[in-house]
């Protein structure tokens, strides 16, 4: 792009070379010094009205958003597990003479346990279990 500094160096420059040399003057190198100045003056004019005539740059920046996403990727809305227990159900009591033996009830057994996605990482769920036991749970995604 075209830019008004350059000429006006150069019009600064004629004009300070007529004044240095004006002592060494004739008519006719005066008459050329002048001449030369008035194109330099016609050159800067026709450049300004070109600047002024030519539209302004517009330039487009767009802008793009990254967004990363964790190595898990998206979060499943609904789970099932399968689930391994041990469960205590009920006591026992033997009475033998002064002494009372206590034994627990306690039995190995699976369970199914489902949780559905109710908020960010929020999960809510229910489970069932061979030795009749059932529950509600809360879990948290991460």
């Amino acid at each position: 792009m075209k830019t008004l500094l350059p000429a006006l160096l150069i019009l600064l420059f004629v004009l300070l070379a007529i004044n240095a040399s004006a002592d060494e003057c004739t008519p006719k190198t005066c008459e050329e010094k002048l001449a030369i100045a008035k194109r330099q003056i016609v050159k800067l004019k026709k450049e300004l009205q070109e600047l002024k005539d030519t539209p302004p740059k517009v330039e487009t920046v767009t802008k793009v958003r990254y967004e990363y996403v964790a190595l898990r990727g998206e979060p499943k809305p609904n789970i099932l597990s399968l689930v391994a227990l041990s469960s205590y159900f009920g006591l026992n009591t033997k009475v033998n003479g002064n002494s009372v033996e206590v034994i627990e009830n306690r039995s190995a057994g699976f369970g199914l346990m489902y949780q559905h996605l109710v908020a960010e990482d929020l999960y809510l769920g229910l489970g069932i279990d061979t030795n009749q036991g059932g529950n509600v749970n809360l879990g948290f995604g991460f």
